[in-house]
Order: structure tokens, then sequence, then C-alpha cells
């Protein structure tokens, strides 16, 4: 499936929680520089395209959006080495970081 179409089904998806009056929230997309179990895909452009398209409808539709990805994308478009596993799937510290950033986003304190 392509970048915009998956930006479309997500700003759909908006729509039809917005209907129901549900708010919403949009988390960016993780960097990744590396799939361990597709080596010959490289991620990072695609990751930071999809990222460029999902930011739009949020905007557009005055939905929360929380950009993790452009203040922890490394040079290589990855994660930082202590927030992930294995260039795809994120520690617990990263957990922890990811639920610090979202409430701050919110106004909340833990």
């Amino acid at each position: 499936i392509s970048n915009e179409d998956i930006a479309k089904n997500i700003a759909a998806m908006i729509d039809k929680a917005q209907a129901a009056k549900i708010r919403v929230i949009l988390w960016s997309v993780l960097p990744s520089d590396y799939l361990c179990w597709h080596k010959s895909i490289d991620p990072a452009p695609l990751v930071k395209d999809l990222n460029d398209k999902l930011k739009a409808p949020a905007e557009e539709k005055g939905v929360t959006y929380v950009d993790f990805y452009n203040d922890h994308v490394t040079e290589t478009g990855g994660l930082p080495a202590d927030l992930t596993t294995d260039g795809v799937h994120v520690t617990a510290a990263c957990y922890s970081l990811m639920e610090q950033i979202l409430l701050e986003k919110l106004g909340k304190k833990k």
C-alpha cells in the first residue's frame, strides 16, 4: 500500500472518530532504518515521507499530532540504539520516553 493510501485511510479514520465524538491523537511513525526481516528495503525514506503525509490531515482536521519522529531520528533515519532492540522494536526506555512526551503534549504530569 502506498503512503498516499495510508494517509487517506488515516484521514478517513479521523473523520469517523470525530463524527463519533472521539478525541483523536495521531502519533508519528517511529523512525526505522533497518528491517531485519526484509533487508532489501530501506524504510527510512518511506517512514519520513509517511510522517510528512500524516501531519497534514492532522493539522487540517484539528487533531493532536505527536511528533516523536523528528526529535528522535538519527542521521541514518533510525531510532537511537538505546531506544530499540533491533532497529524496529522499541525498548522499555523508549516506551517510558513516549509516555512522557504524550503526557506533556496533553498537558498532564506523570
